[in-house]
């Protein structure tokens, strides 16, 4: 074989290996693209505690403590998109006393690893832009929990899981859910959203906002 035909063998060898790790790089990366006409443009995580004081019923200095995380996610629609309506599907925690809800909603239900799904109010605004909050509550750490007799103050904030001497991972839990968009056409647009909460700012500093990666909120039509 003349060296000619070796350059033109190396070369077309060398093309077929790139086009390999492309295809490849496309399959295994097709979670990241966005499809749809809808796209996440916000997402703010909110976390703090909720204490309450229990002293006057118990009649000594105690408190019941709980944790709330709020998820605000601004969806943006293409003009002229058609919404039938939104629902979250496979809602599910693997641990904790957690109560989800859309933000402001009476509609709440007490999550667990068997999933379930929650009708989503929402408003489709002049700019085209859907503002969805959620909150999940994990209700409860602590109930009646005596302060010691040593102990002079405390405060009313995420640090408060500390001087109960837990630590996050007492605390932290998985929530899982899909967000579901379905038009008028029929085509849904599905987002799975995995979050651990809380992140450990929230008992480092009392609480913790945060803005997540756009790249984690991605949207799928079935």
């Amino acid at each position: 074989m003349d060296k000619k035909k070796i350059f033109w063998v190396l070369i077309t060898l060398v093309i077929s290996v790139i086009l390999l790790v492309v295809v490849i790089n496309l399959v295994f990366k097709k979670d990241t693209v966005n499809e749809g006409k809808f796209r996440v443009s916000d997402v703010i995580l909110t976390s703090s505690a909720e204490l309450a004081n229990k002293t006057e019923k118990n009649g000594v200095w105690s408190i019941d403590l709980s944790q709330r995380n709020k998820l605000s996610m601004l969806v943006t629609a293409a003009t002229g998109v058609q919404i039938d309506r939104i629902y979250l599907s496979d809602i599910t925690v693997n641990k904790g006393n957690v109560v989800f809800s859309q933000l402001d909603n009476e509609n709440k239900i007490t999550l667990s690893s068997k999933p379930q799904d929650l009708a989503v109010e929402y408003t489709l605004d002049e700019k085209g832009q859907i503002l969805l909050e959620f909150v999940a509550l994990n209700e409860n750490i602590l109930k009646d929990w005596g302060i010691p007799e040593d102990t002079k103050q405390i405060v009313y904030d995420g640090r408060m899981v500390k001087t109960a001497g837990m630590e996050l991972k007492d605390i932290q839990f998985k929530l899982k859910f899909k967000l579901n968009i379905v038009e008028k056409t029929g085509k849904t647009s599905t987002m799975k959203v995995e979050l651990k909460l809380p992140n450990e700012e929230l008992v480092i500093n009392g609480a913790d906002v945060r803005r997540l990666a756009l790249k984690d909120f991605k949207f799928k039509v079935n």
